[in-house]
């Protein structure tokens, strides 16, 4: 979910950015949370997005890419399921 209460489809994720898709549009150069929750946490890393395209047309479904404003580190166990 992208805050303020966006849903998205995490399609990827590096320590420095994530490749999301959404119903809506992703307006690049937005301030934005992504917030990952699992297994009774939550986790929010805050971003901007680059750039967004559509990805589909029938439903209607856009990409893009968030660069975080930190680097995450996948090896930590923050309770993200890299399966």
């Amino acid at each position: 979910m992208l805050r303020p209460g966006q849903p998205v489809l995490l399609l990827n994720i590096s320590g420095r950015a994530a490749l999301v898709e959404s119903g809506a549009r992703l307006r690049p150069g937005a301030h934005t949370e992504l917030q990952l929750s699992g297994a009774g946490m939550r986790l929010g890393i805050k971003g901007r997005l680059d750039r967004c395209h559509v990805a589909a047309l029938a439903p209607l479904r856009y990409r893009g890419v968030l660069f975080f404003e930190q680097r995450l580190d996948l090896d930590d166990d923050h309770g993200v399921d890299r399966e």
